[in-house]
């Protein structure tokens, strides 16, 4: 850590974390998060693991779970800033909208390893298997909780859930009753405005309407004292209804829409000297999308949900990305029964269909333009009772078949035990696959031309029937109350990866005098590391959480090719990352939040070590009325985080920023 950083951090998180021990005798407390004992944080109920309700506390995976009130206490703007706050992840801002999130190695700018949901809706690209993060602005104040799993969680939800899973769960309607407006004004999120109101609909039934909108300012330019280009200004509305028309049946209906441009400069390939062209044409971004769940209680351990939704979106990039439309549809079910005393099965079936149309530009392409594929998977899961002594097993298997693949099956097995309330060690071994994706298949991109007598175009090209990438993960964990009010969690992991993707040099064409690098299997991985975080609540008002993670990446080539060159980077990701929070209640209206971390560098980016805090004061003056304070990435006046796309001219720096917040519940 830099010896600037370490003088500036150690009296700023002293004074912050001092505070609280010398005044906290002198105020009335308040019960709120930092009040929650750690009997209560372990009863949280989670989802994501078995898509049914398990005790946070016995739950065999390494999952970490953000409540409602840690996401209000966070701060944050965004999801992608929210997502910091969770141990193991690994979360980097190239500009002020784009951003690198993964987990447990093999990050990028185009993650392709991490399953990312909102409400049981995939939001990945099928056309690279990644994330747009600049276009999921989740309204952060409709969220009931995140939850997310470092480790493969594809038995149950599929390919692409291979390093981990993050699912977003929000509030339903009958909960935000009511209305509420937020305005945020500051240095970088220039301005936000966030309305919503939520109104009864008859004796059991609730609807919400949300509206929200952002201006962003761009991040600075690396090298220079200006902004680069980069602002980015977005808005979204929609609706949700929830209603309870009988005793066991829940029915839930939402839709959203959202719409976004921003500044963007690349430099991009040209077919004629000086071979370059520059492209300052704004990114826009649009979409929208509907879902329908309804789910039956048939008794307290029994049930069944049944959940379609459609999502359509238009993206424009310039002379880069022309126009890339993407329509999907899908129909999931999912039915829960006991067997006897000792069997709880989950089993049920998911049907997507998936159509898109990419207009072609010199640099980008696919062929075809346009595509239509299809996934049908079903996945069956028992959690057993091995009859005494707190020992459960866990076993099942998620089958898939795409338009890509023939049949992939995705196994787990999952041994828990808890010798007495609040220990729990497991252990759980689990393969998962990434599928192919247009970006292995049917991708034309330029990257440059060789300035030779005639040129020589370079090509990444994509290739029929690539093989899903495969993941097969040991794991190993605990989780319980280590002292008297401090929980500990940890967990280690190893990772074996095959048929990595790679990139082939081919001979020249003379024909196009193109050199065409072909997509191919060509390597294996490794990662492996680990997690530990800890939670101490030192008194009723305030809560202390810290954490570390270690995670070494290692890719190698099998069989080399002449040429060939990995596309998976092992050095993009931190070895080391170290964060602390506290959480502290002043009497009953002042709140103190801070979140400190540790970052280690990227050595293949070239992005150095970094230390930063963030800060916030918030005053209920009445319960109707917060305002909030933020100070974020406070340790320094700038600083990088990861590196820019390969056809921009510049490096982005993430800048200190202030934010007012006001919220007025009414």
């Amino acid at each position: 850590m830099p010896q600037g950083l370490l003088g500036v951090g150690s009296r700023t998180l002293g004074a912050l974390l001092l505070g609280p021990a010398l005044l906290c005798a002198q105020q009335p407390v308040s019960r709120d998060l930092a009040s929650l004992d750690l009997e209560e944080l372990a009863n949280i109920k989670v989802t994501s693991v078995s898509r049914k309700p398990e005790s946070l506390g016995t739950v065999a995976a390494d999952v970490q779970v953000l409540t409602r009130d840690d996401i209000r206490r966070s701060g944050v703007t965004s999801l992608p800033e929210l997502l910091r706050r969770v141990p193991g992840l690994q979360v980097a801002r190239a500009n002020s909208r784009d951003w690198s999130i993964g987990a447990r190695g093999f990050n990028s700018a185009s993650a392709d390893k991490l399953l990312v949901l909102v409400d049981g809706r995939a939001i990945y690209s099928p056309i690279f298997a990644g994330v747009f993060w600049d276009v999921q602005d989740v309204v952060l104040a409709d969220i009931e909780r995140v939850e997310v799993i470092l480790g493969p969680g594809a038995s149950m939800w599929g390919s692409n859930a291979v390093n981990g899973v993050i699912n977003v769960i929000t509030l339903r309607a009958t909960e935000t009753v009511g209305g509420q407006a937020a305005l945020d004004v500051g240095t970088e999120d220039r301005a936000r405005v966030r309305a919503r109101y939520g109104l009864n609909v008859g004796n059991a039934g609730a609807v919400r309407v949300i509206g929200q909108y952002l201006d962003r300012d761009a991040a600075a330019r690396f090298g220079s004292d200006g902004d680069a280009p980069n602002e980015w200004r977005w808005g979204t509305a929609g609706a949700r209804f929830d209603s309870r028309p009988g005793s066991r049946d829940r029915l839930s209906a939402q839709a959203q829409a959202y719409w976004g441009s921003g500044d963007r400069l690349r430099v991009l390939p040209a077919p004629a000297a000086p071979f370059v062209q520059p492209d300052s044409a704004d990114l826009t971004a649009s979409g929208m999308f509907g879902r329908v769940q309804w789910t039956r209680e048939l008794s307290e351990r029994s049930g069944f949900a049944l959940q379609a939704y459609v999502d359509h979106s238009l993206r424009h990039d310039g002379a880069f990305w022309r126009r890339g439309r993407v329509n999907i549809f899908d129909l999931d079910f999912q039915h829960r029964l006991p067997l006897g005393r000792r069997h709880d099965l989950v089993w049920g079936a998911e049907y997507r269909l998936i159509d898109d149309d990419n207009a072609p530009s010199y640099t980008l392409a696919f062929d075809p333009p346009a595509r239509t594929v299809s996934l049908a998977t079903g996945f069956i899961e028992d959690d057993i009772d091995l009859g005494g002594g707190g020992w459960y097993l866990t076993a099942g298997a998620r089958f898939e078949r795409t338009t890509y693949t023939s049949l992939d099956v995705q196994p787990t097995a999952r041994l828990r035990w808890s010798p007495r309330p609040g220990q729990t060690l497991w252990a759980s071994v689990s393969r998962a696959v990434r599928s192919p994706s247009r970006l292995d298949e049917d991708i034309r991109e330029v990257a440059g031309t060789i300035p030779t007598t005639p040129p020589i175009t370079v090509v990444a090209a994509g290739v029929d029937r690539f093989e899903p990438e495969r993941l097969t993960a040991y794991e190993l964990g605990y989780r319980g109350e280590a002292a008297h009010e401090v929980g500990l969690a940890g967990s280690l992991f190893f990772h074996s990866y095959r048929r990595v993707r790679t990139l082939v040099p081919g001979a020249v064409d003379p024909a196009t005098n193109e050199l065409r690098y072909s997509v191919r299997n060509g390597a294996l991985g490794e990662s492996y590391g680990g997690t530990l975080s800890a939670t101490w609540r030192v008194r009723p008002s305030w809560r202390l959480r810290a954490s570390y993670t270690y995670t070494h990446t290692f890719a190698g080539l099998v069989d080399a090719r002449p040429g060939e060159v990995l596309d998976a980077v092992s050095g993009v990701n931190p070895r080391h990352q170290a964060s602390l929070q506290s959480s502290w209640d002043i009497g009953r209206t002042i709140e103190l939040d801070l979140h400190a971390r540790f970052v280690d560098s990227l050595e293949v980016a070239g992005v150095p070590e970094y230390a930063q805090a963030d800060v916030r004061i918030g005053w209920r003056p009445v319960p109707a009325l917060t305002i909030a304070l933020v100070g974020q990435d406070l340790l320094a006046r700038r600083h990088r985080e990861f590196s820019s796309d390969v056809f921009v001219p510049y490096l982005s720096e993430i800048e200190r920023r202030v934010l007012g917040r006001v919220v007025w519940r009414f």
